[in-house]
């Protein structure tokens, strides 16, 4: 009897050894499992940011179009993203010509829709003209920044034409300044030919 018992509890310590073994073995593969499908949800969520980034990018690209003739080596309407530049408008109109006379325009200036661009040439007579419609500022777009290029327009004029600008919505009209404290007739005087809106 006592030979059966010793012999029985030798089977269960093996047995138990067995059981332990087969635990741990599949407690590895089901933790090995649950890391992978967490990498690869993870990877997941990490695509699907990705992807939203770019259709995000996609619908804030608006397209404007403009005119640029004059001496460029493709001159015509041109279609180009919002907030690009002169400078980038020339070289998508196939760059200058020889004779090209970019002595008074901005490079730099910001394009509009519809706006035209002319490249004077340098035996122009009118090579001294200033490309005023170009040039002119925007109140119903134009920054700070951009205003405060305007005679007599300070930092703080500029931030309040800003601020008139979102609580009332565009300006209708370049007379719809003098509703702003600190603006009167003298002040539009000096403005209103570098000033539109659209």
């Amino acid at each position: 009897m006592e030979k059966l018992k010793i012999i029985l509890k030798e089977k269960y310590k093996y047995l138990i050894i067995v059981i332990v073994i087969i635990c741990t073995i599949i407690g590895i593969f089901v933790y090995n499992l649950l890391q992978n499908q967490t990498e690869e949800e993870y990877n997941f969520l990490e695509n699907e940011k990705e992807e939203n980034v770019i259709i995000e990018k996609v619908i804030k690209t608006q397209m404007i179009k403009v005119h640029i003739d004059g001496e460029v080596v493709n001159p015509g309407v041109i279609e180009i993203e919002e907030g690009k530049r002169i400078i980038d408008a020339v070289n998508l109109a196939g760059g200058l010509t020889e004779e090209a006379n970019i002595k008074n325009i901005n490079l730099a200036y910001v394009l509009e829709d519809a706006m035209k661009i002319h490249i004077p040439n340098i035996n122009d007579e009118e090579e001294e003209m200033q490309q005023e419609q170009n040039l002119k500022i925007n109140l119903n777009t134009a920054s700070v920044e951009e205003l405060q290029k305007l005679d007599g327009i300070g930092s703080s004029m500029a931030q309040k034409i800003v601020n008139y600008r979102k609580e009332n919505g565009k300006f209708n009209s370049i007379e719809d300044l003098k509703n702003i404290s600190g603006i009167g007739d003298s002040k539009l005087d000096k403005i209103k030919n570098n000033i539109y809106v659209k």
